[in-house]
């Protein structure tokens, strides 16, 4: 009830804005909100079914090796230099403009760049799965366990190579605000993992079985999605000709603040089950992944918020609307920020039913736990929408000298704080980290929103 008031206040105040101003860009941002929550609630349905199931079908051990696997995901999907991520602010702008060719041309060499290196990727995933001795790694003791690791994390590099080439399509429609289109085949992807999984339940699969259900064939559904959306659009279908390298090396740059602060990301915040797994061990992996989940679900709510306002914000400073985007942001921030903390102290009252409901069991958390995933609750929403504004005005300089002092901050903290505090030493590093190295700058220099005067009088949107 909560998330679902929220964000259908969010979308009444979107509405209302539209209806006031007369404008198309509330219209637009209030469906894409509308189609992206939807997607982003059966994302989070989908793991609450998939996880107390795969739970029982798996020994802890088994499950927590997925898991710490995972963090693997984050670190390879640094792979494609931020080029996926840099469409949606350059394709915004040169939509604005009305400059169709440009989008092509973007396309054509972002999809050229990130193919490549995901085919790359696959031969060093094999080399990595079947050349590390995982039993050493994450303290293996059963064989079954020992069996399925190369396979488990050969399909999760493998899943993650795919969906660098997939999310350039991806960010591609979210820059030209077509949001709607990719939460559709989002859903449909989500949709089709089900049945999957569930066979493998049926039929006694093991855990390779299980990551490819949930991995690698939503993965390819994105990507027929991408297809399907490009057959519609003729004059954005990507083309040999248009292959520059002038471009790539413009995306490559563009790109560069997207990968340092998913490096930092990927270093100290997704990584958390692979610290966790290797200094204290695979067996406290899974309690923190539950609680991990629980308290991400306003994260991954409001996230659509900010995600759906990064084009728009991209498009108003093409045209110096810097006032509108300051007061947008403030405006987006404290209902987000309100909605986080409430649902954070929601549940830390009721985990413990929660958890009973969602696994049969309900878990005690380590000491430290709870309140450090509220806190987590409301600072991750608060610095996501910090850096999804700062994207949107590619403020480069500032995001990289941010991501990388907290890298820094929070892996010095977690090589402190794990030994002595267990699992909850590494969500109590990343409060700390997010809060004081990246929000408190974020709310400053969002205060302080001007537009940059290039070398002829105009505004531009770079820091670069």
């Amino acid at each position: 009830m909560t998330g679902q008031f929220s964000l259908t206040s969010w979308v009444r105040w979107l509405r209302q804005r539209a209806e006031s101003s007369g404008g198309s860009r509330f219209s637009k941002i209030a469906r894409s909100v509308t189609s992206l929550g939807l997607a982003r609630i059966v994302a989070m349905v989908v793991p609450f079914v998939t996880i107390p199931l795969a739970l029982r079908h798996l020994d802890a051990e088994r499950f927590g090796l997925w898991m710490a696997a995972t963090s693997f995901m984050a670190v390879l999907s640094l792979a494609d230099g931020g080029i996926s991520n840099s469409l949606v602010t350059s394709v915004a702008a040169s939509e604005a403009r009305g400059d169709r060719f440009a989008v092509r041309q973007l396309l054509t060499n972002a999809a050229m760049v990130v193919g490549l290196v995901s085919l790359a990727l696959l031969p060093v995933g094999a080399a990595i799965a079947w050349g590390v001795d995982w039993r050493v790694v994450f303290s293996l003791r059963t064989a079954r366990a020992v069996a399925e690791a190369p396979w488990i994390v050969f399909l999760v590099l493998a899943s993650t190579a795919l969906n660098l080439w997939v999310n350039v399509f991806v960010r591609l429609r979210y820059g030209l605000q077509r949001i709607v289109h990719a939460s559709l085949w989002e859903l449909i992807a989500l949709a089709s993992s089900l049945p999957a999984f569930f066979l493998c339940l049926s039929l006694d699969q093991g855990t390779p079985a299980l990551v490819f259900t949930l991995a690698v064939l939503p993965a390819f559904v994105r990507g027929l999605g991408g297809w399907v959306f490009l057959r519609g659009e003729a004059d954005l279908w990507p083309q040999r000709k248009l292959l520059s390298r002038t471009v790539q090396k413009g995306l490559l740059g563009a790109g560069s603040m997207y990968l340092l602060l998913e490096v930092a990301v990927a270093l100290s915040v997704t990584s958390d089950q692979f610290f966790i797994a290797s200094l204290v061990s695979a067996e406290a992996v899974p309690p923190y992944t539950v609680f991990n989940r629980l308290y991400s679900l306003p994260f991954v709510l409001v996230g659509l918020v900010f995600q759906t306002l990064w084009p728009a914000y991209a498009r108003a400073a093409v045209h110096g609307e810097f006032a509108w985007i300051r007061r947008s942001f403030f405006t987006s921030l404290a209902m987000a920020g309100g909605f986080a903390l409430v649902a954070a102290l929601f549940l830390s009252a009721t985990h413990p039913w929660v958890t009973r409901l969602w696994l049969g069991k309900a878990l005690v958390p380590t000491a430290w736990l709870v309140p450090g995933m509220a806190i987590y609750c409301v600072v991750a929403v608060l610095e996501l929408g910090g850096r999804n504004l700062l994207y949107s005005l590619d403020r480069r300089r500032a995001l990289i000298l941010l991501s990388l002092t907290m890298m820094v901050v929070n892996v010095a903290l977690k090589l402190v704080l794990l030994p002595h505090m267990g699992a909850a030493g590494a969500i109590i590093a990343t409060d700390i980290a997010l809060f004081f190295c990246m929000v408190v700058p974020y709310m400053w220099l969002a205060k302080n929103i001007v537009p940059i005067p290039s070398s002829n009088g105009s505004p531009v949107e770079s820091d670069k």
